[in-house]
């Protein structure tokens, strides 16, 4: 389903809503099996903490589909797409907001985490090709970082007005993500800055490198549905 739907970055939700088969049959395991249900399924964090990100970025396209065509699941007429939304999942009914928090508490707050979670916006981090699972996600959590700080739709430089402009939960969070920072280094006076240095890679932390003593200022938020449609 996510090779067949996930292009340039983008979801083609024209196709997903046309071929949802796969979508369905994941929908309809998750529903019954979990790490509650099926604890012999899901034996370690990692492998309880991969069938929680890829639940919510499932969740989330049916969500979309329950909408769709639409420009953007934000509008203000709109259900809120976190807490408004119920699927059954595991043997219960939840919030994509409760599954959210499954994943924070399994995953100790890992602030990775965050970059794994696709919000149906241009404005969130992008949906992977392909699922999460348990043997490797500590290699895809370093990967999916990086590439999140290298995005400059989520991470961005401003040098003509001084300013270090973040995604706008990486900005809601930044106190806690310096507060975990100078806990795990045993330091203090860690900024921002020093935090996406840990997941940056050698060429983006020369480039973070130039706006050190700017403003940490939010990104405006990008509504509009992170749809791919053919050119022309």
């Amino acid at each position: 389903m996510l090779r067949e739907n996930v292009r340039d970055d983008l979801i083609d939700y024209e196709h997903l809503k046309g071929h949802r088969e796969p979508l369905e049959r994941f929908y309809g395991a998750v529903s019954v099996a979990g790490p509650q249900s099926t604890p012999e399924l899901f034996k370690s964090p990692p492998d309880r903490a991969a069938y929680w990100i890829n639940v919510y970025n499932a969740l989330v396209l049916r969500a979309v589909l329950e909408r769709y065509p639409t420009e953007s699941i934000y509008g203000l007429q709109d259900p809120a797409l976190e807490t408004d939304f119920r699927f059954r999942v595991d043997r219960r009914l939840m919030s994509l907001l409760a599954v959210k928090k499954e994943l924070e508490e399994i995953s100790r707050n890992d602030p990775r985490v965050m970059f794994c979670l696709c919000a149906a916006a241009r404005g969130c981090p992008p949906l992977a090709a392909e699922p999460y699972h348990g043997f490797d996600l500590e290699r895809r959590l370093r990967e999916t970082a990086r590439l999140a700080v290298n995005n400059n739709d989520l991470v961005r430089i401003d040098h003509m007005n001084r300013r270090l402009l973040v995604w706008l939960d990486l900005f809601s969070r930044k106190e806690e993500l310096i507060a975990r920072y100078e806990r795990r280094y045993r330091t203090h006076g860690a900024t921002l800055l020093t935090v996406l240095n840990t997941y940056a890679d050698s060429r983006r932390r020369g480039e973070l490198a130039t706006s050190r003593g700017y403003k940490v200022e939010p990104l405006p938020f990008d509504r509009r549905l992170n749809i791919w449609k053919p050119a022309g």
